[in-house]
């Protein structure tokens, strides 16, 4: 999918290298061997019924391979703000206490938090005031709908930039078209970027993730069709399957 750029790659979140690697998948088994620490994408939620009465939590993360992480030490995270339905990238140490095999939740000492930027689909019939710049996909899957969660779109992808902060991304339903499906059963999106006439001056990567609900995940929809002008490529289409 990805054509490698020929500059220099700045990561614009505080993920390390290996954080990167989360990109493609939740990797809940991942770990660094020193310490036991794992990491998983997942989203937050403070509305969760937990069936333990003698166990509450403020909020907990529901993993994209559909753990619940109770977070016992939350009063102590510094810089942190939940907001419910926030994705994250969170590394945690899992509590030692042995889980039964159908036990869906962990307590967990949470050692970091890393925010993903989550934004709702935009429905448009003027898409191309949305940005029309280009902007290179280097991983797009499917993750979250675990207990009670919802699907998201995820995106990392690449541009060149010279102040980042002048850079809008949507997904966005193009309203101009007569039907959101097309011919073979997908739901059509398009990517957009407005870069707001920024200056190319070097590579920044970043990730975004957009709650799926409504009619994009409605009765036979078989997936997600989405557009995208790239760096490297063009106008593409890629597929995701539901």
């Amino acid at each position: 999918m990805k054509t490698p750029l020929k500059s220099i790659v700045k990561i614009l979140t505080s993920l390390t290298a290996a954080a990167l690697l989360l990109f493609v998948t939740s990797c809940n088994n991942w770990l660094f061997n020193e310490d036991n620490t794992k990491a998983t994408w997942g989203t937050i939620t403070k509305s969760y019924e937990f069936p333990e009465e003698e166990t509450s939590f403020p909020y907990y993360i529901i993993s994209d391979d559909s753990l619940l992480l109770c977070p016992v030490n939350h009063a102590s995270i510094a810089n942190f703000d939940p907001i419910d339905g926030q994705r994250v990238i969170v590394y945690y140490k899992p509590d030692t206490t042995e889980a039964s095999e159908t036990q869906y939740w962990k307590d967990v000492t949470v050692v970091q938090v890393n925010l993903v930027p989550t934004q709702d689909m935009v429905y448009s019939s003027q898409k191309d005031t949305l940005g029309t710049d280009r902007v290179e996909p280097q991983f797009i899957w499917l993750g979250g709908g675990g207990l009670g969660s919802q699907r998201h779109l995820n995106i990392q992808y690449t541009i060149y930039a010279s102040n980042t902060n002048k850079h809008k991304f949507n997904l966005v339903r193009d309203q101009y078209l007569e039907s959101p499906m097309d011919s073979e059963g997908y739901y059509v999106v398009e990517f957009c970027h407005d870069a707001n006439g920024d200056l190319e001056y070097a590579n920044y990567t970043n990730v975004i993730s957009f709650p799926l609900e409504g009619e994009c995940i409605g009765v036979g929809v078989k997936g997600l069709k989405i557009k995208i002008k790239t760096i490297t490529q063009g106008n593409k289409e890629y597929i995701l399957n539901y």
